[in-house]
């Protein structure tokens, strides 16, 4: 409890980095007490540093008052602070950002005041070896110190103090003054999911900064999207530089009879959500795919004269598999569907299959009959974009002595392949 007193406005010592005010809630508050009066006094410290009220007291000065009603509490030093901090928890008018910055000042203090509770987490002192363990957790005595001072659940205390740790003061604030003119930023200002996903990127002060933007100019409705956007950026750069790991892997002049390629398709459908293709591995948009360079050389010279083209594509990209198919330097002959065995998802159908479109370059020959294989073949579904291992088996079967290139490999290759690709493994 304080002492009420009547102070010159003059006397209140209003501190640095707190003289502004909302312009707007100061015109409010102004009309409000020109017809009803000033109903909740300020607070102030013994020493007259303001604690609470700083919008009252510009809207008194703004209405001519040289004097307003004051509550003075016997505090100073850090119980003063943490009284302001306590005053200002208790609006209803803070954003999640501005009340989490709020708690995090809050427990720096707590702390000072009480440093047996320092990094204790809810079972007071962690140490293990000397070293203390989990150094941005919470206190169960600061949690509850908070909570029934100010009224926030312990829940609620828990978790956003926390949240202003990933957040520079910087970046907070520049979130906090265009939250006053852009409603996509108070969205940010006010979703706590939004700001634990920014808060993730705590030390990527670049990459916050970009997604931030994102969502100020609507590139993305929320964080959690403009991430996952900057994620897939990220992936497609990497993967422009997929012939990079693999300069001279393979030998400048060789040339071959048979090239399987599984290329990364980038869906232009594709939606944000854990089924994005693009959230498994990077891709490549089509036109990048056929002007790919093998180890410095396009892929039509990397065929033989007569070279036979193994090609995956999905179903609905089935015209951008052609597409890649003549830019290559091939002709199309014919498809083989692999029936997975189970159906997936789909946009129009749900797919339960996949295509290998095969085309040629030159004269190659055609198989012998008896290592023609049928145009469907059955295997189960394995890991997100992997291929049945015995498709290699039908390709050796039907062209055993050719010289064999697998693009876009991922992994270790195969006994008498040579590979090329980003994640290939020799």
């Amino acid at each position: 409890m304080g002492t009420p007193a009547v102070l010159k406005i003059a006397d209140i010592v209003i501190e640095d980095g707190r003289r502004t005010a909302d312009a707007g809630k100061v015109r409010e508050l102004a009309g409000s007490i020109s017809e009803i009066g000033l109903l909740n006094p300020v607070t102030v410290a013994k020493n007259l540093h303001l604690l609470a009220g700083l919008h009252r007291v510009r809207a008194c000065e703004s209405l001519g008052w040289k004097q307003i009603p004051c509550v003075v509490v016997e505090l100073d030093g850090l119980h003063a602070q943490l009284a302001e901090i306590d005053e200002n928890l208790v609006r209803n008018d803070l954003t999640t950002l501005d009340r989490s910055r709020h708690l995090e000042k809050r427990k720096g203090i707590y702390e000072q005041l009480h440093p047996e509770t320092r990094h204790g987490g809810d079972r007071g002192n962690q140490h293990t070896g000397g070293k203390i363990q989990n150094p941005d957790l919470a206190s169960a005595a600061f949690v509850d110190d908070t909570a029934a001072k100010t009224g926030l659940s312990r829940a609620v205390v828990s978790e956003e103090v926390k949240l202003s740790k990933g957040i520079p003061d910087k970046l907070a604030t520049t979130i906090t003054e265009g939250a006053k003119s852009n409603p996509r930023l108070a969205d940010l200002a006010d979703s706590k999911q939004d700001l634990l996903a920014l808060a993730r990127l705590k030390g990527n002060t670049k990459k916050q900064e970009a997604v931030v933007k994102a969502v100020a100019t609507g590139k993305a409705k929320n964080v959690r999207e403009a991430v996952r956007a900057e994620r897939l950026t990220e992936r497609h750069e990497r993967n422009a530089k997929i012939s990079t790991e693999n300069q001279e892997r393979l030998p400048k002049d060789r040339r071959y009879g048979v090239i399987y390629a599984d290329p990364p398709w980038q869906y232009e459908h594709a939606i944000s959500t854990s089924r994005e293709i693009e959230e498994q591995y990077p891709t490549l948009d089509t036109d990048a795919i056929g002007k790919i360079h093998v180890d410095g050389l396009p892929v039509p010279k990397r065929a033989a004269d007569d070279c036979v083209l193994f090609l995956w594509v999905p179903p609905s990209l089935v015209e951008h598999g052609l597409r890649v198919l003549r830019s290559w330097g091939f002709e199309y002959r014919t498809m083989i569907v692999w029936d997975k065995e189970k159906v997936g998802m789909g946009y129009w159908v749900r797919q339960q299959a996949e295509l290998v479109l095969l085309g040629v370059k030159g004269s190659p020959p055609t198989p012998k009959p008896a290592d023609r294989p049928s145009s469907v073949f059955r295997a189960p579904r394995g890991k997100h974009s992997a291929k049945p291992a015995q498709f290699y088996d039908v390709i050796e079967a039907m062209y055993p002595g050719a010289a064999r290139l697998e693009m876009f490999k991922r992994g270790a290759g195969r006994q008498g392949w040579d590979v090329w690709g980003n994640e290939a493994q020799a």
